[in-house]
This record gives structure tokens, sequence and C-alpha cells, in this order.
């Protein structure tokens, strides 16, 4: 009777009622919470599903897992592909890693995210072919993972990611880079912020800078806002307050009274 009176409140308009139902029926092993978690599965509202699915799939049903693959690519994708994440067997891991590899572009996306919490030899094989063939940014994001994964490994996929990448990939390989410390992390953040026309890519090697903090960052930071084209020393100008100290601001001041219309100061 319990399961018969939770089925009910799985159709209840209040959302809260209804994944509360939803989730009371998955802790039950009776066919007849299965029939009303399966039931489910169909209902137009699409957190519902996801919480059926969930509750089915914990229980080892396959329409359950069938149901959180298809919820990827959606609405509750990145829900529905954490769980999937955490279940447990090979199956539900296999059918993860087909999907970051031939779903749409939001579905691995949503997967490469959920992959954080899985390891091993098939998942970095997963996340190296993507780096090597999915579209920039599901690239970009594959790499961070796969340098998150292998450490100081990863180093020659980072620095080739760097030198030849899509900007998106550049970004994500300079964050790992700096992560991991680069063998000449200060000469490659200084010469990516002068040269490159990658506002983003720019702006993170400046904050790169700033973090490291030591007396060559600030001596880098102040020769690129006294001999750097308008552009840098605008970016660079952002980030002196930060750098500090009384060669900083003297800077700034000198600027200032050069220009007082300078908008960067």
């Amino acid at each position: 009777e319990v399961q018969v009176f939770l089925g009910s409140l799985v159709k209840d308009e209040d959302r809260a009622v209804a994944r509360a139902a939803l989730n009371a029926l998955g802790r039950s092993d009776s066919p007849l919470a299965t029939r009303a978690l399966a039931g489910a599965l169909q209902n137009p509202r699409p957190e519902l599903r996801l919480a059926a699915a969930r509750a089915l799939a914990k229980a080892g049903d396959g329409e359950g897992r069938k149901a959180l693959l298809a919820l990827v690519g959606g609405q509750q994708g990145a829900e529905a592909a954490r769980a999937l994440a955490k279940l447990k067997g090979p199956e539900a891991r296999q059918e993860l890693l087909a999907l970051a590899r031939g779903g749409s572009i939001s579905s691995q996306r949503h997967v490469l995210a959920a992959l954080s919490g899985l390891r091993g030899p098939d998942v970095e094989a997963t996340l190296d072919d993507l780096r090597k063939s999915a579209t920039p940014q599901v690239a970009a994001q594959a790499l961070g993972r796969l340098a998150q994964l292998q450490g100081a490994k990863a180093l020659p996929t980072l620095q080739r990611a760097f030198r030849e990448g899509s900007n998106y990939e550049r970004r994500a390989a300079l964050r790992q880079l700096v992560k991991l410390g680069h063998p000449q992390l200060q000469k490659l953040l200084r010469e990516t912020a002068a040269n490159t026309g990658d506002y983003t890519l720019r702006h993170t090697a400046l904050a790169a800078l700033v973090k490291r903090s030591g007396p060559e960052a600030k001596r880098l930071m102040l020769d690129m806002y006294k001999n750097g084209d308008s552009n840098l020393r605008t970016n660079v100008a952002y980030y002196l307050p930060q750098v500090g100290g009384a060669e900083a601001r003297e800077a700034l001041l000198k600027q200032l009274r050069t220009n007082s219309h300078d908008h960067s100061v």
C-alpha cells in the first residue's frame, strides 16, 4: 500500500513532493516500485525523469541506465552524467566513455565534467582521443582533464598544445603548465602576455605572473608596462596594484602625470 501511495505522488503537481516520492520508491526493491519508477521515465518534467532514472540505475536496472544516457544531452545533462559516473559496474563506465567519444558536443562536455572521479587507462585513452579529434572547446576540456590525471607526464603534450593548438587549447594548456610548473615558466608567461592577440590568454598569463609575486615577476610586469604597446600596457596596468611596491606605484603615477587621459591608470 505504501508503494501504491508513493506511486500516486509521483504525479503530484508539487515537484518537491513528486521528487521525494521517487527517491522513496528508489529505496524499495519491490516490483511495484520498479514499475512506478519506469513509468516516471515518461514524465514530461525532465528533473523528475532524472530522479526516476537515477533511482532505477542505482538499483541496477538497465532501463534506468539507458534513461540516464538519453538525458545527458539535455537540460539535466550534467546531473545525469554525474549519476552515471557514480554507478558501480563496468557497463555504466563503458557507456559513459562511449558517449564521450561519440555524443553531441553538449553530451561530451557534460561527460568530461563528470569524469573527474574516474581514473584508468580507458579514461586516459578517451581523453587523448578527444584532445586530438574533438571540437576546440571539447579538446581543451579533455586536455585539462588529461593533465590532471597524468601530472608531469603530460608536460610534453601540454607544451605541444600550447604551441600548435587552438586558442581554447592554448588557454587550457597554459593553466595546466602553471599548475605543473613549466621549466621556464616566467619566460613563457612574459612572452605570452607580450605577444598573444588572445585577450583571455594574455590575462591568464598576467594573472599567473602576479600570483608568483617574486622580485623577478615584479620586474617583468614593470618592464611590460614601461615598454609594451598600448594594449599590453592597459592590461598590465590592471595588475600592477596587485604587484604592489613603490616602483609599481611610481610607474602608474608617472604615466598619469604624462597622460592624464590614460584610462588604464
